[in-house]
């Protein structure tokens, strides 16, 4: 027999991070429920930040899942999107789809509108891609793609805009991150870091801090150890990307750089 449907006139409570209320609600069974005028939010219910709310809404707690219809989104008390059909998660089980889009102005570039889209590959892998259009200079692409494996961990990050129109230039910046466990004691770690030019984060860049960076470093390192020793192999180098850095101040490069400690000992009151 399917479970009986009942009414209620009010509905509140929590899963996981998310909480929510409403003014009807139909529970089909102990984890199925139909719900009307509904509103829902991960912040804190008494003061959020954001919150999502619908005139209908379908939820299923097995899954982790909501399916919205008429659903809006409120920040701050202010509607910033609407849509007749919205999917949304429950917990914090990964879904594809849609992250809050990121909006800004200034008066170098106007208008600045991003719209990432996550992808949940697989549970040891994502991939998030982040079309960009910045008023002034046109359109750029980002991507991101993330892995874990028992002895690897990776992370890639790509933003290219192809035709700066402030520039006339293709402008990009690219970083890979990588750690590996090759053997027992032995390790591998690399991260590099490259940039067009040394204005991509002053005109492109997301933040204060971005603005600030001086330089990029990319560096890889081979490290292995004993009983008795430690050995490490590795090399770095910098991309300088502020100008007022003089050619007599930027750090060396090390191509490469190899240490070797040893401390074993001799007798009993030596030691080497």
């Amino acid at each position: 027999q399917p479970p009986a449907r009942r009414r209620e006139r009010r509905l509140s409570g929590q899963r996981g991070e998310g909480s929510g209320s409403a003014g009807v609600v139909e529970l089909l069974s102990e984890t199925r429920a139909e719900v009307e005028g509904f509103d829902f939010t991960t912040c804190d219910p008494s003061d959020p930040d954001w919150e999502l709310k619908a005139s209908r809404v379908e939820l299923d707690l097995d899954r982790g899942r909501g399916v919205a219809r008429n659903a809006r989104l409120d920040f701050k008390g202010v509607p910033i999107f609407y849509s007749p059909w919205l999917s949304f998660p429950l917990d914090d089980r990964r879904k594809s789809g849609f992250l809050y889009p990121r909006l800004g102005f200034s008066s170098d570039d106007g208008f600045d509108l991003s719209a990432p889209w996550y992808w949940n590959i697989a549970p040891n892998q994502d991939a998030a891609f982040t079309p960009r259009w910045i008023q002034d200079r046109g359109a750029m692409l980002g991507a991101q793609h993330r892995f874990l494996t028992p002895r690897q961990s990776g992370q890639l990050d790509l933003e290219v805009l192809p035709d700066d129109r402030e520039e006339d230039a293709s402008r990009y910046f690219a970083q890979f991150e990588y750690t590996a466990s090759l053997a027992r004691r032995w390790r591998f770690d690399a991260n590099l870091r490259r940039a067009s030019d040394e204005n991509y984060f002053l005109d492109l860049g997301g933040d204060l801090a971005d603005s600030a960076l001086q330089f990029l470093r990319s560096s890889a390192t081979l490290r292995g150890s004993g009983r008795t020793w430690s050995m490490s192999l590795s090399a770095d180098t910098f991309q300088v990307l502020d100008e007022t850095v003089s050619e007599r101040r930027e750090p060396y490069r090390r191509l490469p750089r190899l240490q070797l400690n040893v401390d074993r000992p001799l007798t009993a009151q030596l030691d080497f």
